[in-house]
C-alpha cells in the first residue's frame, strides 16, 4: 500500500489549487491472499492479554463488539473466545488470526469438548454466514471437528499454514464460496472425514507427502478441483467416497503400496482418462470404487 503525504495551495488570484508532493511510504497489507476493497478490510486490532477475555477486552476498550465487521487478534485465545466471535459478533466478516496464540481448552481426556493447544476449536464459528475472510494462525497445529463447517460465504483461497498436522472431520464442510486456491501443509498427516466435502476450490490438488490418512468424503464433491491426482507413497487409508465426484482430477492414478483396501465409490466419477496403476496386495476393491471413471489401456 503506496501512502502520500499531499500538500493543497490555492491560488487567490484565479482559484486554481496546485498539489504537491511532501511525502510518501509504502506500507504493506496483511497477507491475506485475498484482494482489498478499501474499508472492508480495515481491521478493527485486539489484543487479548488473557485467553478467555475476548469480550471483556473490546468492552474495556470502549468497542461495540455487535457492530465489528473486520476483526484481527493479537495475544492469546481459547475456545471461550472462538464461540463469543461465532454467537455475540452478529456482523464479523473478516477475521484474521495471524498473530494468535490458542489455549487449551476443558478437560484434555473429554475429546467431545476439548480443545488442544494450537488447535481451532470444535465448531468454532460452524454456520457462521456473515464470515467472508479468514486468515489462520501462523503457529496452527490442528483445526478441529467442524471448525468451519457450512461457513457458506467465505471466500477465495485457503492457506492452512505450516505445522498443521491434522484436519479434523467436517472441518470445512460444505464451504463452497472457497474458490481459490487449496494450499496444504507438507507437515499435514490427516485429512478427516468430510473434511473439505462439496468446497468450491479452483487449484490443482496435491496433497502433502507425508499425509497417511484421507477420510470418507474428503474431498467428496469438489469438482473444479483439477490436474493429475498423485497419491503419497506414506499414506495407508483412503476412505468411502473420498473423491467421489472430483471430475476435474484427470490423468493417471497410481494407489500407494500402503494402500491395501480401496474402500466403495473411493474414485466414482473422477475425471481420469489415463493409466489405473494397481499393486499385487490390495486385498478389498470396493462397490463402484472406480465407477463412471474413464481410465485407458492395461
Amino acid at each position: 500500500m503506496n501512502n502520500f503525504g499531499i500538500r493543497v495551495d490555492k491560488k487567490e488570484n484565479t482559484g486554481d489549487y496546485t498539489l504537491s508532493l511532501i511525502s510518501e511510504s509504502i506500507t504493506p497489507w496483511e497477507n491475506d491472499l485475498v484482494s482489498h476493497d478499501a474499508t472492508s478490510r480495515e481491521y478493527v486490532i485486539v489484543n487479548v492479554p488473557k485467553a478467555g477475555t475476548l469480550k471483556e477486552t473490546i468492552l474495556a476498550e470502549g468497542k461495540d463488539y455487535t457492530k465489528i465487521k473486520n476483526l484481527k487478534l493479537t495475544g492469546e485465545t481459547d475456545a471461550n473466545d472462538f464461540y463469543f466471535m461465532r454467537d455475540e459478533m452478529p456482523l464479523l466478516r473478516a477475521i484474521n488470526l495471524k498473530d494468535i496464540k490458542i489455549k487449551a481448552f476443558g478437560n484434555q481426556e473429554d475429546e467431545l469438548f476439548a480443545c488442544r493447544e494450537d488447535q481451532i476449536p470444535r465448531y468454532a464459528f460452524a454456520d457462521k454466514s456473515t464470515l467472508i475472510s479468514l486468515i489462520l494462525p501462523d503457529k496452527l497445529k490442528s483445526i478441529g471437528n467442524c471448525a468451519f463447517q457450512n461457513c457458506t460465504s467465505i471466500t477465495g483461497s485457503l492457506i492452512i499454514p505450516e505445522g498443521v498436522t491434522d484436519i479434523v472431520a467436517c472441518a470445512f464442510f460444505e464451504c463452497r464460496s472457497l474458490d481459490g486456491v487449496l494450499s496444504l501443509p507438507s507437515t499435514l498427516l490427516s485429512i478427516g472425514d468430510d473434511a473439505f466435502y462439496c468446497c468450491g476450490f479452483t487449484s490443482e490438488l496435491s496433497i502433502p507427502e507425508n499425509v497417511e490418512y484421507i477420510g470418507l468424503g474428503a474431498f467428496d464433491g469438489c469438482r473444479y478441483l483439477y490436474g493429475s491426482l498423485r497419491l503419497p507413497d506414506k499414506l495407508k487409508t483412503i476412505g468411502r467416497y473420498a473423491f467421489d465426484g472430483c471430475t476435474g482430477l484427470t490423468g493417471s492414478l497410481e494407489i500407494p503400496k500402503g494402500v491395501v483396501n480401496i474402500p466403495d465409490y473411493a474414485f466414482r466419477s473422477c475425471g481420469f482418462n489415463g493409466n489405473l496403476i494397481l499393486h499385487n496386495n490390495i486385498n478389498i476393491l470396493g462397490s463402484g470404487a472406480f465407477e463412471n471413471c474413464h481410465f485407458k489401456g492395461e
